[in-house]
């Protein structure tokens, strides 16, 4: 009797907890679409990167805006990624489950990344002490910092690749599953082209700001649709229930 009872109590927590996944991942999904549009469009419209010390003298908060909103994306692409992963079937987990280390990741570089620019190098630049600085510098694309934030998006478009096979069936899901593959290709391209040639011209920094466009207007629509997925249950743990 005990375990009767035990089972349909487990029985129905279970759809309290999926509806709380779907909610979790749904709002997740679109603050991260918010902060990706805002983000893009504030890194569209900064200066182009010259030298430190032009960088230093035009520095104000309006510069550490875009940083902000990246690495809020980095916190709220993790749960998007992590209710995807819990509503999935236990037979497609080894891709949702690689695909969250990946965004894990991603979050993690990027994340340290972003923070830097509005604590450390902030910090620095206000105190005058530039020197040895511009390696911190995200901003400049000689940076370390440039070269890590590349391999975080990168690590992020392999997260997406993984999640790919995941979607599929109606319209929306399929048309989820090729921006997410797109994206994931971008990325690798992205890296590639990145080990291959400087950003450092100002044709360089301008095909750079060409190519986040794309990326993030493709991840921007995927994180878009995939919010309504949630919202219309259409997700893999959702649909293999009926």
């Amino acid at each position: 009797m005990a375990t009767v009872a035990t089972r349909k109590a487990v029985t129905t927590r279970l759809p309290d907890s999926e509806e709380f996944t779907r909610t979790l991942g749904m709002w997740s999904a679109l603050a991260a679409t918010a902060v990706l549009a805002l983000g893009t469009v504030v890194f569209v419209l900064s200066e182009q990167w010259t030298e430190l010390g032009a960088y230093a003298a035009g520095f104000n908060a309006s510069k550490l805006i875009g940083w902000v909103l990246f690495f809020l994306l980095t916190l709220l692409f993790v749960p998007v990624v992590a209710s995807i992963h819990v509503l999935t079937p236990q037979r497609w987990r080894a891709f949702s489950l690689t695909g969250l280390g990946f965004a894990v990741t991603y979050a993690a570089i990027c994340g340290v990344s972003c923070a830097l620019q509005f604590t450390f190098v902030r910090h620095q630049i206000l105190a005058g002490r530039l020197v040895g600085l511009e390696p911190w510098v995200a901003a400049s694309p000689n940076s370390v910092m440039f070269a890590l934030d590349n391999l975080g998006f990168f690590l992020q478009g392999l997260a997406t690749l993984f999640l790919a096979p995941l979607f599929g069936g109606r319209r929306i899901m399929n048309t989820i599953r090729w921006l997410l593959v797109v994206n994931g290709i971008g990325t690798i391209g992205l890296i590639v082209l990145t080990g291959v040639m400087s950003f450092g011209s100002a044709g360089g920094q301008t095909l750079y700001r060409a190519t986040t466009v794309v990326w993030a207007a493709v991840l921007t629509s995927a994180l878009l649709l995939v919010a309504a997925a949630f919202q219309r249950r259409l997700l893999p743990g959702c649909w293999s229930r009926k």
